[in-house]
């Protein structure tokens, strides 16, 4: 009876909610679809088409249930309902008409001349419409003659036959208005950059006979006796007198001087350089006839809010009752030597521990600083041409890790340079890193399990790590939150111990032959990783997307080293990853989990791991997820004794990639997204490789290790 109730009442609710009739009066109907249908290979989307329809559906079924819950009602709770919820559209007859008039415009405008576009009306019910286009483009004419009408001046005439081949304008191409409107500003944007400051795309126009049966002959004309060509007389920029900021840094990012012929390329640029530097709120860069033949060049700026702090947090429990939690605080000043220089000094901690064992805790605590600098430092600025400029980054931290089995302090330092270009593509790039690392404190039970494997043991070791690391990111969005259809790709790698190794025959020796640095063996290894990430729109007004990421790495130590240290070592889990696992709790291989660590710790030196994730809205800013993962870590020697839990990469490491599904809500702010999402284990390795428990049903989804419940911020890829 319970079960038809929990059935019964939300269908109930959908059949009275989505009744359009409740609010709608006599002879209205509600439009509940647009469709649009292009006949022919004509290559127009129906996405291009759609914007010119003047009547859009409701998106948010829900949100217009609500509505329709609320009838014609005048006290709570029909107020309440609908308040929160959207009405329904009511069909237009009229906007119909407007709507095939908007969209043969467009097709006009984009050269498909004649083209013929009806709309009909087909009524669902009592109180829904549905309309559908119809779309029959015209014919298209190619351009067989160009005639071109130009001033007189031989200079700009010269310079106007050395820009021919650019423009897109050219015999056999097909006529448009929209042909015409690039031509007009690619065009006088080519001359602005030749010191033409007045030539603008109002100077050109264009005559076309589009009535000739298969003939066009376009005559082209750029207005004007003749274009003078301007200098700049001088620059000046101006802030509020209580901003400190030094006015040579300033001169030095700007990329036009006095006495230069005027460039808007140039101008352009000085805009990009100084509006990335954070501690300009905007900037304003502009222009001003001084005489018949000079510009003077204005600079504004208005200083942004110089400190404050970001917060970021992440946390996960599982079924077995661990929990785990990782704040982040960022402190940051802007302008901390009135020159743009960004100072950074961050707190981060991880806390995990088990509920009703106090015993199993372990504590994380981290602070660093960090200090970049808005230049490139070691080469003159003059060496940099663009509008995107490299920062210098200097940074050092300390961490601290007490676990059940051991103790542990990181020292590290880094220097080097990072950017972005056409806020595409950032890197990354450290020259010099390093790292130390020094472990005390190890429980007697966990040494011993070390002194039984030296596999593990070389890992758990006192070490240096210096060499270089770097990363590239290129996304397709520029966006923090894209609401666009778009791709990325990341690369990163580490080179760490190679010049160390050049002075090996000059270092002291430990007991087992490894080169030592300050009393400790450097590592010698190579790292890397990809990701590659696809995230496409779709359905009305793009309130669906579906998300995929690829993910590969592996690191290999040679040398001076036999195996990665655990830092660099690679896991899955956790709230951006395996979501069915807390954070090191899955692999590596067929491995069951580690008895020597009282909390996961499961690492290896492979991963591979695929992700998928379809999202969509649920009501207003609330949407929701349902994902899937498969992925696991390995080793590239075996580390197990049992065959039966092989932790190796070999030719079969399929068989042991580890599966789970979910689903989470999202609560989207455009500039942050806040996330809950619960991950049930599918396919569970660690049971044995020949374990038919290994594949988990529906019974055992919420059962003990059976799931994972993740909170963070942001989408997880």
């Amino acid at each position: 009876m319970l079960r038809r109730l929990f059935i019964m009442v939300p269908s109930l609710f959908l059949l009275v909610s989505c009744g359009a009739g409740r609010v709608l009066g006599e002879g209205q109907y509600a439009l509940r679809r647009n469709e649009v249908k292009v006949e022919g290979r004509s290559g127009i989307s129906t996405s291009e088409l759609t914007p010119y329809i003047k009547q859009q559906p409701v998106t948010s079924i829900l949100s217009n249930g609500f509505y329709n819950l609320a009838g014609r009602g005048t006290k709570w709770p029909s107020t309440m309902f609908r308040k929160i919820g959207t009405p329904p559209v009511v069909f237009d007859s009229t906007l119909m008409v407007e709507s095939v008039k908007g969209i043969t415009e467009h097709l006009e405008y984009l050269g498909y001349y004649g083209s013929k576009v009806g709309c009909r009306p087909e009524y669902k019910g009592k109180h829904a419409v549905k309309l559908v286009f119809s779309v029959v483009p015209g014919g298209r004419k190619a351009i067989t003659d160009i005639r071109y009408n130009l001033p007189q001046d031989s200079l700009f005439r010269a310079e106007f036959a050395a820009d021919t081949a650019s423009s897109p304008v050219r015999e056999g191409v097909f006529l448009s208005q929209d042909l015409l409107e690039r031509e007009s500003s690619r065009g006088s944007s080519y001359f602005r950059r030749r010191g033409y400051y007045d030539l603008n795309k109002t100077a050109y126009s264009f005559v076309a006979d589009t009535l000739s049966e298969g003939i066009v002959s376009l005559e082209y004309n750029v207005g004007g006796e003749s274009f003078r060509k301007y200098r700049i007389s001088g620059i000046k920029a101006s802030f509020p007198e209580d901003f400190r900021f030094r006015e040579k840094v300033i001169r030095e990012m700007v990329t036009v001087h006095k006495g230069d012929l005027y460039n808007e390329r140039s101008l352009n640029n000085t805009y990009s350089r100084l509006a990335s530097v954070q501690a300009f709120s905007s900037v304003n860069v502009e222009t001003t006839p001084s005489s018949d033949s000079t510009v003077e060049c204005s600079i504004s700026i208005v200083p942004a809010k110089l400190r404050g702090f970001k917060f970021r947090l992440e946390a996960s429990v599982n079924s077995s009752g661990f929990f785990g939690i990782s704040p982040n605080l960022d402190l940051f000043h802007r302008n901390i030597f009135h020159g743009g220089e960004t100072l950074t000094i961050g707190f981060t901690g991880n806390f995990q521990f088990k509920f009703g064992d106090n015993s199993i805790r372990s504590n994380e605590f981290g602070v660093n600083a960090g200090l970049a600098f808005p230049k490139f430092i070691g080469l003159p600025m003059k060496y940099f041409h663009g509008p995107d400029l490299p920062r210098t980054e200097i940074s050092i931290a300390y961490n601290y890790q007490n676990r059940p089995e051991f103790r542990r302090n990181l020292l590290a330092a880094s220097f080097g340079y990072g950017g972005e270009v056409r806020k595409r593509f950032r890197y990354n790039v450290s020259p010099l890193r390093v790292n130390f690392v020094r472990l005390f404190d190890l429980d007697p039970d966990f040494s011993h399990n070390l002194d039984r494997n030296p596999f593990i043991k070389y890992a758990y070791q006192d070490h240096c790590d210096a060499g270089l690391s770097s990363s590239f990111i290129y996304a397709t969005s520029p966006d923090l939150v894209p609401r666009t259809s778009f791709w990325s790709v990341r690369f990163g790698l580490d080179l760490s111990g190679n010049v160390l190794a050049l002075f090996r025959g000059v270092m002291p020796k430990s007991e087992s032959g490894q080169s030592l640095v300050l009393g400790s063996p450097f590592s010698q290894y190579v790292w890397s990783e990809i990701s590659l990430n696809r995230t496409r729109f779709f359905g009305r007004d793009q309130n669906m997307s579906l998300a995929c990421r690829l993910i590969a790495g592996a690191g290999f130590a040679y040398g001076n080293s036999t195996i990665l240290p655990f830092e660099k070592q690679v896991y899955c889990g956790g709230a951006n990853s395996m979501r069915g696992w807390q954070t090191r709790g899955l692999g590596p291989g067929f491995s069951q989990m580690n008895d020597s660590f009282s909390i996961p710790s499961q690492t290896g030196d492979i991963r591979l791991e695929a992700n998928m994730e379809f999202r969509f809205r649920i009501y207003r800013k609330l949407e929701g997820a349902v994902f899937a993962d498969a992925g696991n870590v390995w080793n590239w020697l075996e580390a197990s004794e049992d065959p039966e839990h092989s932790t190796v990469f070999d030719r079969n490491f399929y068989k042991s990639t580890a599966l789970d599904w979910g689903d989470g809500l999202r609560y989207n702010l455009n500039f942050l997204v806040l996330r809950l999402d619960m991950g049930h284990i599918l396919h569970d390795p660690s049971k044995g490789a020949s374990s038919a428990e290994r594949w988990r049903g529906p019974s055992k989804w919420f059962r003990r290790d059976g799931f994972a419940l993740q909170f963070g911020v942001g989408y997880p890829f």
